[in-house]
């Protein structure tokens, strides 16, 4: 059961994260805040190093999870950047680096 939660913790947190950002923050802001957040997402899992009991590590993967919004952000950004000629290429190439 403890497996299955924390597996679960992180996809809570992505998607609390992904429809809070999307509805909330606007796309300027999302581009703005899309590094600071980049950066805290993996910082909080630091916290993994003090061994945190269950509830704790829940708590931590979720919180890490929602962070990971700024890849809504770094999506767009990487869309408009992108030549529409090439966009299918573009993203083919990011996906496998």
């Amino acid at each position: 059961m403890a497996a299955g939660l924390i597996l679960a913790a992180g996809a809570l947190g992505a998607s609390i994260g992904a429809v809070g950002f999307s509805r909330l923050v606007s796309p300027e802001r999302r581009l703005r805040w899309m590094s600071p957040i980049a950066a805290l997402a993996p910082a909080l899992l630091l916290l993994f190093a003090l061994e945190p009991a269950l509830p704790a590590a829940l708590a931590i993967l979720v919180i890490s999870g929602i962070f990971d919004c700024y890849q809504l952000a770094a999506n767009a950004e990487f869309v408009r950047a992108a030549p529409a000629s090439q966009r299918g290429q573009a993203f083919g190439i990011a996906q496998v680096g």
